[in-house]
C-alpha cells in the first residue's frame, strides 16, 4: 500500500471519526442543554407557586393570631352577641373567609358568623385532638362540617388576659385559594407541553392536581416513590428524570420552607412533564446531523485522495534530504519552496547544520546565566545528589545559613541544616525518592524549622522539586527565612486577640446592670474590675476632683493582682500642676513611660516608684460639659506601648462611668422631687384639719355657747397643737 493511499485512509478516518464524535457530542450537549433549562423551569416555576403558597398561608396564620388576641374575645366577659360582631368585622376586613367562628374549650360553638350550630358541640376532628394536645395554632384541609365545602381551617387558641387557655377562634378559607395561586404561577404553554402539576401534603395525599381532579383529598401521588430519594437530600427544590407507566417523564419539585414565622406546611408542589415532548427539538437535531453526515462522509473521501498525492512529492525530497544528513553531511539543502508547513520543515532541514556548531556555546552560556540567576536570588536554592549530599549552594544559602560554598558542598545535607527530629522521616522518604522521584514533599510548600551556622533554631518555607539528571534523580530546594513573617503573624494574631477582649469588655459593660440602677459604688466596681481584665493591666481606678478642684480622690480601685477594691487616696493639684493642666487640656493621657513623660514624671518618686507603675493610660471624665474626675490605667512591669484600641476603650469606660453618674444623679432627683411632694401633701392635710377648728370654734361662737374662757383655753388648745378641745362643764 503506498503511502499516498494510507494518508488518502487516515485522514479519511479521522475526519469521519471526527465528524461522528462531533455530532454525537453536540447532540448530545444540546440535550442535556434542554434538559437542564427544561428542569430549571419547572423548579423555578414550582418554587415561585410553593413560595407564594407559603406567603399566603403565613397572612392566614398571622390573622388567626391577631384575632385571637383581639380584646374582646379575650375578656371573658363579652356576650355572644359582641363576639359575633366582632368575627363579622373580620371577616369584612380580610373579605377571604367563609366564615368565623369561637368556641369555648368544650368545643360548643359560641359564635359564628354564619350563624349555623351556635350552641352546638363540635365533632372531634384532625385539628380540635391538636389543640387539645396543647399546639396553640393549626392548619388543616378538611370538610368543614357546617358548610359542607372542603377549606383549609386556621385554628388558634384565645387566652383571657392571665395567659389560660379558655377558648378557640377557627377561620376557613376556601381551598380554591390554593387552586388559584398554583394555576396563576404556570404559563399556558406549560399545559400545552404536557405538563402536570400536582399538590400533596406531607404523606403524599393529593391536595390539588391538573390532570387528577377526582383524586384530590382521596388519593396518594404516584410520582412521589419517584421524588423521595431525591427530597431525601433536604433540598427544598429538586428534579429527577425518571420512568412512570413505561413513559420517560421529567419531574420537578418544590417543598414548602415557610414564610417569616410560619414554619411551613410540609407541601411539596411536583411538576412533570414527557421527556418525548420536552426534548423532541433535540431528537430532531440527531436526525439533521445523520443526514448532513453522509454528505460530508463522501466530501472528504474525494478531498483526502487528491490532497494526500498533492502532499507525498515533498516529502519524498525531505526523505533524500535526511539520509544526507545522517550521512554527516550539513550541508545538504532541500529544495521546497512552499510555504506551507513541509516547507517550514524544509527550511529547519537547511538551517539545521548551522545551528548545531552553535549549541555547545549557548549551552555554556546558558549554564552561566542560569548561575548569575540563582545568585541574585534572595531565596537560598540548594540541590542535592542521589547519595543526599549538596550539589548546589547558591550565595542566598550562604547568607541565611551562614555556610559558605566551600563548607557546604559534598555535605550532607539533612544532618547539615536540619534539625535532628527531621532526620528519621528524612531517611525514610529519600530512599523511595531516589528510586522513584517521587514523595510526600515534592510539588509541595512546607513550613519547617532549620539551624543556622551557630546552632541557632528558625522557621523556613521549603519548596521541593525532583530534577532527573544523567537517569538519576536530585532533588532541588527553594528556602525561604520566613522568621520576620511569623513574628508579624504573631504580633497580628496578638492585636485582634486584644481588640477581641476590648470589644467583649464594652459589650458585656453596655449590659451591666450595676451602671444603669444608680449605684455608682457598685458601678464603679464593675468599671475598673472588668477594664483591669480586658486590658490584664494591674491597676484601674476612678478618681473625682475635690472641692474647687484642688485636688482628686480616688472613688474606685481595683488591683487585678489581689483580686481587691479600695479607695479614698488623694492627690492635690498642687503637687502634680503638669498632670491637672494636661488633664484639662487632653482628651487622653497615653504615657507609654510614664517615668519619663513630661505630663506625668511628677508622679514618680511619691507614686510610681512605690507602686512599680511604668506605664499610664489616663482619660478625662466628663459630664455636663465639664470634667469632673478622670479614669486611670496603671500598668506594672516593664514598660507598655498603649495601641489605638486600648485609648479608645479607656475613653468608652470613662464614658461608661459618666453615664453611671448621671444615672445616679438623676434618680437622686426623682428621689427628692418625691419627698418634696409628699411633704406638701402632708402640710395640705394639717392645713385643713386646721381650718376645720377654726370652723368649728366660729360656729360655737355664732351660737353664743362658748364663754370666753372657752374661747381662750380653744385658742391655747390651737396654738399647742392638742387633738381634741377640752370641755369645761
Amino acid at each position: 500500500m503506498t503511502f499516498s493511499t494510507k494518508i488518502s485512509i487516515s485522514v479519511s478516518a479521522a475526519f469521519i471519526a471526527c465528524f461522528i464524535v462531533a455530532a454525537y457530542a453536540g447532540y448530545k450537549s444540546s440535550a442535556e442543554m434542554l434538559e437542564t433549562e427544561i428542569r430549571k423551569d419547572l423548579e423555578d416555576h414550582a418554587f415561585n407557586a410553593m413560595d407564594k403558597l407559603d406567603r399566603m398561608l403565613h397572612e392566614r396564620h398571622a390573622d388567626t393570631r391577631i384575632l385571637s388576641k383581639d380584646p374582646v374575645l379575650r375578656s371573658g366577659t363579652s356576650s355572644p352577641e359582641q363576639i359575633t360582631e366582632r368575627l363579622n368585622m373580620y371577616k369584612d376586613e380580610y373579605g377571604v373567609y367563609t366564615s368565623l367562628s369561637f368556641f369555648d374549650m368544650n368545643r360548643i360553638r359560641i359564635a359564628d358568623t354564619s350563624g349555623k350550630d351556635i350552641g352546638k358541640q363540635h365533632a372531634l376532628t384532625e385539628y380540635w385532638r391538636e389543640i387539645m394536645a396543647g399546639r396553640d395554632s393549626v392548619m388543616k384541609i378538611t370538610e368543614s362540617s357546617t358548610s359542607g365545602q372542603v377549606i383549609i381551617h386556621f385554628v388558634a387558641v384565645v387566652r383571657d388576659l392571665k395567659g389560660r387557655p379558655f377558648g378557640v377562634v377557627a377561620a376557613r378559607l376556601p381551598v380554591e385559594s390554593i387552586y388559584e395561586i398554583v394555576d396563576a404561577s404556570f404559563h399556558p404553554s406549560h399545559v400545552q407541553q404536557g405538563v402536570k402539576i400536582e399538590l400533596l401534603d406531607r404523606d403524599g395525599l393529593i391536595l390539588y392536581s391538573s390532570y387528577n381532579k377526582k383524586g384530590i383529598l382521596k388519593e396518594k401521588s404516584g410520582d412521589l416513590e419517584f421524588l423521595r430519594p431525591v427530597m431525601a437530600s433536604e433540598k427544598s427544590v429538586g428534579s429527577v428524570r425518571h420512568a412512570y407507566e413505561g413513559e420517560d417523564e421529567i419531574s420537578a419539585y418544590a417543598v414548602g420552607q415557610g414564610y417569616k414565622s410560619f414554619a411551613g406546611s410540609g407541601w411539596v408542589l411536583v411538576t412533570c412533564t414527557p421527556a418525548t415532548i420536552a426534548l423532541a427539538p433535540a431528537y430532531t437535531q440527531r436526525k439533521l446531523f445523520a443526514f448532513l453526515g453522509s454528505g460530508f462522509i463522501v466530501l472528504v473521501l474525494a478531498a483526502t485522495f487528491f490532497v494526500s498525492r498533492a502532499a507525498v512529492a515533498p516529502l519524498k525530497k525531505l526523505a533524500a534530504a535526511a539520509k544526507e544528513i545522517g550521512r554527516g553531511n550539513f550541508g545538504t539543502r532541500v529544495d521546497v519552496s512552499s510555504d506551507d508547513e513541509v516547507g517550514q520543515l524544509a527550511m529547519a532541514f537547511n538551517t539545521m547544520t548551522a545551528e548545531l556548531g552553535e549549541s555547545e556555546k549557548k549551552a555554556r552560556g546558558e549554564e552561566e546565566k542560569l548561575r548569575t540567576i540563582t545568585n541574585t536570588a534572595q531565596d537560598a536554592i540548594v540541590m542535592i545528589d542521589p547519595a543526599g549530599r549538596i550539589a548546589f549552594w547558591n550565595l542566598s544559602s550562604e547568607t541565611i545559613f551562614g555556610y559558605n560554598n566551600s563548607e557546604a558542598m559534598g555535605r550532607e545535607l539533612h544532618t547539615f541544616i536540619a534539625p535532628k527530629d527531621y532526620y528519621e522521616s528524612y531517611k525514610k522518604g529519600f530512599m523511595n525518592f531516589r528510586e522513584t522521584g517521587q514523595g510526600a514533599a515534592i510539588g509541595k510548600t512546607l513550613e519547617l524549622e532549620a539551624l543556622r551556622k551557630g546552632g541557632e533554631t528558625f522557621p523556613i518555607e521549603l519548596s521541593l522539586s525532583a530534577l532527573r539528571l544523567k537517569d538519576r534523580w536530585h532533588a532541588v530546594g527553594v528556602i525561604r527565612d520566613i522568621t520576620e513573617r511569623k513574628k508579624s503573624e504573631a504580633r497580628l494574631r496578638m492585636h485582634q486577640l486584644m481588640t477581641e477582649t476590648l470589644n467583649n469588655a464594652m459589650v458585656a459593660l453596655a449590659k451591666d446592670k450595676d451602671i444603669y440602677r444608680g449605684d455608682i459604688g457598685a458601678a464603679f466596681k464593675t468599671l475598673t474590675r472588668v477594664s483591669a481584665e480586658a486590658t490584664d493591666i494591674c491597676r484601674v481606678s476612678i478618681w473625682f476632683y475635690t472641692a474647687g478642684n484642688s485636688g482628686i480622690r480616688c472613688m474606685a480601685l481595683y488591683d487585678s493582682k489581689a483580686g481587691a477594691h479600695s479607695e479614698g487616696i488623694v492627690l492635690e493639684a498642687s503637687a502634680y500642676p503638669a498632670y491637672f493642666d494636661a488633664l484639662k487640656q487632653e482628651s487622653c493621657i497615653a504615657a507609654d513611660d510614664a517615668i519619663a513623660d513630661p505630663r506625668t514624671r511628677e508622679f514618680t518618686e511619691s507614686y510610681l516608684r512605690p507602686l512599680g507603675i511604668t506605664s499610664m493610660l489616663d482619660v478625662p471624665i466628663w459630664t455636663s460639659g465639664k470634667v469632673i474626675g478622670v479614669v486611670c490605667h496603671e500598668h506594672v512591669g516593664a514598660p507598655r506601648e498603649w495601641t489605638s484600641e486600648e485609648q479608645g476603650f479607656a475613653t468608652a469606660v470613662a464614658g461608661f462611668a459618666s453615664l453611671a453618674i448621671e444615672i445616679h444623679e438623676r434618680l437622686k432627683m426623682e428621689t427628692s422631687l418625691r419627698m418634696s411632694e409628699e411633704n406638701i401633701r402632708k402640710l395640705k392635710e394639717d392645713i385643713e384639719l386646721k381650718l376645720d377648728e377654726v370652723e368649728r370654734i366660729n360656729r360655737l361662737m355664732v351660737g353664743r355657747e362658748l364663754k370666753m374662757e372657752e374661747l381662750r383655753a380653744e385658742i391655747r388648745r390651737l396654738k399647742s397643737g392638742q387633738d381634741k378641745p377640752e370641755r369645761k362643764g
